[in-house]
């Protein structure tokens, strides 16, 4: 899903910035336009960084971008005080589609 993510969205004009730690999660959101958080992650849960970035970063938009159920992403959301989700499902015109609501392209994203 990073892969596709960072294809997808740097294709389309968005300045991406990935990675899968927490240290660096939290230096590329700093100055980030929004976050696109991952519920499952290598070592982390998404909504556990969610939480701690907006709780750490003042104004940070952050969205869970996850495949799984509709009740487990919208749980994650109210426990992570995340802004809003995208679905995982589909192609990157999907996320690209779901991205131009919320962000213009020409804006950096983070996605841990």
């Amino acid at each position: 899903m990073l892969t596709l993510a960072e294809k997808s969205l740097s294709a389309a004009g968005y300045e991406v910035v990935t990675t899968t730690s927490w240290v660096d999660a939290s230096r590329h959101a700093v100055g980030a336009n929004i976050v696109l958080m991952d519920l499952n992650m290598p070592g982390l849960k998404g909504d556990d960084v969610a939480k701690g970035l907006k709780a750490a970063i003042r104004g940070l938009k952050v969205y869970i971008y996850s495949s799984e159920s509709k009740e487990s992403v919208r749980d994650a959301v109210k426990r992570s005080g995340a802004d809003g989700a995208l679905s995982g499902k589909g192609d990157g015109a999907a996320l690209i589609r779901q991205m131009m609501l919320i962000c213009p392209p020409g804006r950096k994203v983070a996605r841990p």
